[in-house]
């Protein structure tokens, strides 16, 4: 019997690769002050963090991440294919 052998896969995302890259040149050109981020790595890692400008908003910030966290629960009940939502969308 041969041994058998697990290739892991580490083809990075292209679409982190560019939205880090297009986030970086905001930030070189001033205009990205404040960053609220979640990361998963490839061993299923997760980690989160921030980096906040004086001048931005706290407030204004933190109502766009409750957005995105409601955004982000949609997403995942459609990919899923559960929840209310999916129900009424694959009818």
């Amino acid at each position: 019997m041969k041994n058998l052998i697990d290739i892991k896969d580490m083809t990075p995302n292209q679409n982190l690769i560019v939205a880090l890259e297009r986030l970086l040149e905001e930030a070189k050109a001033g205009d990205l002050r404040s960053i609220i981020y979640s990361i998963a790595y490839d061993n299923q890692g997760v980690s989160n963090g921030w980096a906040i400008d004086p001048r931005s908003h706290r407030r204004l910030l933190l109502a766009e991440l409750m957005i995105l966290q409601h955004d982000f629960i949609v997403d995942i009940a459609l990919m899923d294919n559960d929840g209310v939502l999916a129900e009424r969308l694959n009818r």
